[in-house]
This record gives C-alpha cells, structure tokens and sequence, in this order.
C-alpha cells in the first residue's frame, strides 16, 4: 500500500469510528500535513481519492470537510484476530466461545458476538503462530487476547509494536498493554469497608485460584481491596482468615475451604468473592450444621457469576453485594478497539468498569416505603 493509500484509510478509519465527525473541518493542507509526517503533494494524492468516494468536499476558502453521509458510505473489512495459549485449541474455543448459546455470556463471549453481528472477520489463534510466523501480524486490524493468561508473550509484543490490541480482565502490569476489565478490587473494598463500619472487626475472605504472581487476576485484585480496606481502618486481617490458592488457574471449593470452621471461628462476617462460595457455604451449613458452619453477616463481590442455575442465582439475591459489568466490559472494549484501529495515536490505558451495587429485594422495598 502506498503512503497516500495509508493517509487514506486511516481516514476512512476514523471517520467511520467516529473520531472524526461528519460536517467538521480538516486541518489546514499545511498543517494536517506536517502533523502526518507527509508531504502536501501526498495528502493531496488521499484527499482525491477521499473525494472522488464521496467522503469529503474541498472548497477554496474553506477547507476540506468531511461529508454528511461519509460514514455510512464507508465499507470496511476489518480483520481481528483472537489469541489464545494453547495451541492446537481452536475447535474446541470455536464451539465454546463463538458458538455459545444467547444466554448468560463471558466478556470475551459479549464481545465476539458484537465483532460477529458487526461484520468483522474474526479469526482464533496460538500465541504460537506470531512466535514462529512474525509476518502474521501484517494480516490482522486488531487483537484481542483470552484471558486467564492472555497469551503473556504475543501480549508484550503487541505493546512494544503498539499494535491495536486489548487484553480482557487479567492486566498484565507491561508498558503499553491496553485491558478493559471489571473493577474488582473497588468491588471487594466496598464490601469489607461496609463491614468494618458497622462493627466488624473479624471478617473472612474467600477468594480462589490466583494463578501466577505476574498476572494480575480478578480474584487477586479482589483480595487487594479486602486488604485496602483493613488498611484503611488501620487493621490487620489474620492470613488464617483469607482463602486464596497461589499459582492456580482452577480449584475445587473443598480444596479452597479446607479447615473453614477452626480458621474463622473468631470472624463474625465473611466476604465472598464469587456467589459459588456463598452457595457452598449453605451447602456445608445444610450438611454439617450451624455449629460448624454458623450464619456470619455476609457480602458478595458478584452474585451472578456464571454457570449457575435460575434457583441459585435466586437464592443469591437474598444477600448484599455487587454484580460484575459483563456487557459494560465488553461494549467498552469493542469501542476502544476500533478507536485505535482508527487512530494510530490511541494512547493505552487500563479502563476499569464499575460493579453494579446489589440490594436485596426485601431491603429496597423499606427503602423505598422509608422514602415515601
């Protein structure tokens, strides 16, 4: 493609992203040409073709506009790889993460169904395949990387080539990576500090699989906050009292809740980072008895998790807590990918999507009558 070429779609790109909106002016011929780093004989090769599809108008004496209707003219094809760390996976991930169902989704799931209903053409594959085939990058507008580990390698390269990119949830702390994820660390320190300010002094915390130190997880950011807030109240919570599993990706509750009982005899509340916990948790209590498994003032960091049933996603909105923005992620993602498709200039950052307050159904009816 030649320069003018470039000049050209990178302004078909931005004007059908919206970065620059129908009506406006372009910068004077001079100045738009210095702030490209191209010659005005050049912008004026892309300014023909612009005008020649109906895109813009040029008028003596009054500049370059960009026409009403130019973003519903544009037709682009845009190609957005998505890597995965496994190699050899892609049937398996095409039948669980493209074709899944239209119910409860993933981000990654929200947002490869935006892609799809878009029309762009996606494409799965290995952190492998850019190791050993560098002039695949070349092919691809965009890249969106799976979490839990987000293909680590192909991630860091995307940053040093400040190549369009995002990575879902788990940021890796690397100069120039772009995620988009929930806010999960305000989510649990919300919780811990509405415990602690109403008296309780002994809470237990129940997060899960940390995996790797450099992967900064959702359940690591979680307990980040549970321990931001006893910071905050000048506390220190007993190591006895949290549940975390180091460098896992998975675990089983039993494995997780091992001495539960003798570990959080002395805690009066108890923060859980997903609703399977506190599900469990009235499992052993039905099974093993109060005694045991007493009743603690409880708060729940996401009481719609995935993969459960409509009866226990019920039973869940008896407690206080917080919901994970799901579609908030992923409409925020899909938007900040295409603007950076669309501006070469898009600065990285790390968007963090705010949690949805819970309160349980009972409670907001009192509030409401309270009010009235």
């Amino acid at each position: 493609m030649l320069v003018y070429q470039e000049i050209a779609q990178r302004l078909r790109r931005e004007i059908k992203y919206g970065l620059r909106s129908p009506g406006a002016l372009l910068p004077p011929e001079t100045v738009f040409a210095e702030e490209l780093g191209v010659s005005r004989k050049t912008l004026r090769k892309a300014f023909a073709e612009l005008e020649q599809e109906g895109l813009i108008t040029r008028r003596k004496h009054v500049g370059t506009g960009i026409c009403a209707d130019a973003a519903e003219k544009i037709r682009l094809s845009l190609r957005v790889g998505v890597v995965f760390s496994i190699l050899g996976s892609e049937e398996a991930l095409s039948a669980s993460v493209l074709l899944a169902s239209a119910g409860p989704a993933t981000e990654l799931q929200l947002l490869l169904r935006r892609l799809l209903q878009e029309g762009v053409n996606l494409q799965l594959l290995s952190d492998l395949h850019f190791e050993q085939q560098q002039d695949l990058w070349q092919e691809f507008d965009g890249l969106f990387f799976i979490p839990p580990h987000g293909a680590a390698l192909s991630l860091r390269q995307a940053a040093d080539k400040h190549f369009p990119h995002l990575n879902l949830e788990n940021h890796l702390p690397y100069p120039g990576i772009n995620t988009v994820m929930a806010d999960d660390e305000q989510a649990a320190y919300e919780c811990t500090r509405e415990l602690l300010q109403i008296g309780h002094k002994q809470i237990a915390f129940i997060g899960g699989a940390l995996q790797s130190p450099d992967v900064d997880s959702g359940f690591r950011r979680r307990t980040r906050g549970f321990l931001r807030a006893y910071a905050d109240f000048s506390l220190t919570p007993s190591p006895d009292w949290i549940f975390n599993l180091e460098n896992q990706s998975s675990y089983q509750m039993s494995e997780l809740l091992r001495d539960y009982p003798a570990r959080t005899a002395a805690c009066s509340a108890v923060v859980a980072a997903v609703g399977h916990s506190v599900l469990e948790l009235e499992n052993l209590r039905r099974r093993h008895g109060q005694q045991l498994f007493p009743c603690k003032e409880l708060r729940c960091i996401d009481l719609q998790p995935l993969h459960l049933g409509p009866g226990e996603l019920c039973r869940l909105q008896q407690y206080h807590g917080y919901i994970k923005p799901r579609q908030e992620v992923a409409t925020t993602a899909y938007e900040h990918l295409l603007q950076w498709i669309g501006d070469p200039d898009y600065q990285f950052q790390c968007h963090k999507i705010p949690f949805h307050r819970h309160i349980p159904v009972q409670e907001q009816k009192e509030f409401i009558y309270a009010e009235a």
